[in-house]
């Protein structure tokens, strides 16, 4: 899959189209379907602000490993969370893996409690 075909991909799995990511990285709408179409690739630069607007390594963009992470078995719920969660801006993305922690730990403290409680109960 050569880097047109795979930025196509992104974009699509994100539900951006290519105005959109003009305006994130601050390349020009020309250059943005130059990707696209294969007439042209990113250099360094550039590469790394259509990565960085996409919230994706510069392995996954051109190609090393992102078939491997496209094929890993995955079940479908995870499938679908990671679909949904790549969607989400970044600023999004952020809060729910900093909210997704937070339950984490309040569900780890509230476990311990119980079992320190039930310790208790069992020890009288």
């Amino acid at each position: 899959m050569g880097f047109s075909d795979i930025l196509r991909e992104i974009l699509s799995s994100k539900k951006l189209k290519a105005v959109e990511l003009s305006r994130m990285t601050g390349l020009s709408e020309a250059a943005i379907s130059d990707y696209l179409n294969g007439k042209k690739e990113p250099r360094g630069k550039q590469s790394a602000a259509i990565a960085k607007a996409l919230n994706v390594s510069l392995d996954e963009l051109w190609e090393t490993g992102y078939q491997e992470k496209k094929s890993s078995k995955i079940s479908a719920k995870e499938k679908e969370l990671l679909e949904t969660f790549e969607a989400l801006p970044c600023y999004l993305q952020d809060y729910l893996v900093k909210s997704t922690k937070d339950l984490l730990d309040a569900q780890s403290k509230f476990q311990c409690s119980e079992i320190k409680r039930s310790n208790k109960i069992s020890n009288n």
